[in-house]
């Protein structure tokens, strides 16, 4: 295949001795994309959407999702990358960076499923950028994978079944993430040697942002149980921009779930936690979470402070994600 330039070529900014029409890795998992979460403080309307490029594939493909009042409205759309590769639009839905780690717009033109939006994401604090994570299973690169994220205000507005509603500084998330994925680019491939030892299931997952009036505040972790050491563990404290304090992330973190009861018996829904975390100077902020929405892959959770020493005001509004696997929820 010819070697072929695309805008982005035209920056100082290569790695590798290629143009941006290729990447480094061959694998089919390779991807890189955004992913846009946000609703509103009341637990009416909770908004999602995904947009990614398969390079190795050549596959872009680019998702929305809105639920409001019981009902969950869902679009995909998908085309081929090249020759369109600078091209941020799939279907009628489209990005553009109008300055980097700052401000992006993504719109959806109006069509024939009921969804349309026009919505500008502004960074409330500087973007956090994620450990990255390198997995290796039988000594192969399983996965690679880098993320930042942001808390944003969003502006504009949302179409949905024949409704309209306007979208004024809502509280929205925002994640740019690339690399080998685990769950990108089709199925694995099964002409491999088996692991000799399984990998162990994260147990409770939760991956949460929320935003304060002077502050977003940031943690992730998997983790088997009180006896078992976190798989995952990561927290941070942004501060907004022009804002001269340095963030910081969390010495510490304990939680403390409780579950739905369906039969006697515990599901994975979440019902209400308190999360405790400790500063660097030693200070435990306590963080009471209880759903205000239930969603089938993200659900939007109030974040109200228990007991800090110095916190101002209460938090306004948050977005957490659950992944979802075979109907099932894993956290």
């Amino acid at each position: 295949m010819a070697r072929v330039l695309t805008r982005f070529d035209e920056f100082p900014r290569h790695q590798i001795g290629n143009t941006f029409d290729t990447v480094v890795d061959g694998s089919q998992h390779w991807s890189d994309g955004f992913y846009f979460t946000m609703g509103d403080d009341e637990g009416r309307v909770a908004w999602f959407m995904g947009f990614r490029l398969h390079l190795n594939n050549d596959v872009l493909d680019a998702f929305t999702c809105v639920s409001s009042q019981g009902r969950q409205h869902n679009m995909r759309w998908s085309r081929r990358l090249r020759p369109r590769i600078d091209d941020l639009e799939c279907g009628p839905i489209s990005v553009e960076i109008l300055e980097g780690l700052r401000r992006v717009r993504v719109r959806c033109a109006p069509n024939e499923y009921g969804q349309a939006f026009d919505l500008l994401w502004e960074g409330v604090c500087p973007p956090f950028l994620e450990d990255h994570v390198q997995v290796f299973v039988n000594g192969r690169l399983h996965s690679d994978r880098t993320n930042y994220d942001q808390t944003c205000k969003v502006t504009g507005w949302i179409e949905f079944g024949g409704t309209r509603v306007d979208v004024d500084r809502w509280t929205g998330v925002r994640d740019h993430s690339w690399g080998i994925g685990n769950q990108t680019g089709g199925p694995r491939t099964t002409v491999i040697a088996p692991p000799t030892t399984p990998a162990a299931p994260p147990g409770l997952r939760q991956w949460c942002w929320f935003d304060l009036p002077d502050r977003s505040i940031f943690w992730q972790f998997h983790h088997r149980g009180k006896r078992h050491p976190f798989g995952m563990l990561e927290t941070r404290c942004q501060f907004p921009y022009d804002d001269p304090r340095e963030s910081f992330s969390y010495t510490d973190l304990d939680y403390e779930p409780t579950f739905v009861m369906q039969d006697g018996q515990p599901t994975t829904r979440l019902e209400s936690a308190i999360v405790h975390l400790t500063r660097p100077d030693g200070v435990v902020e306590s963080y009471r979470i209880e759903p205000i929405r239930i969603r089938c892959i993200c659900r939007a959770v109030d974040i109200t402070p228990v007991s800090t020493t110095d916190l101002d005001g209460v938090c306004i509004a948050a977005i957490s994600t659950t992944k979802v696997r075979s109907g099932r929820s894993t956290a």
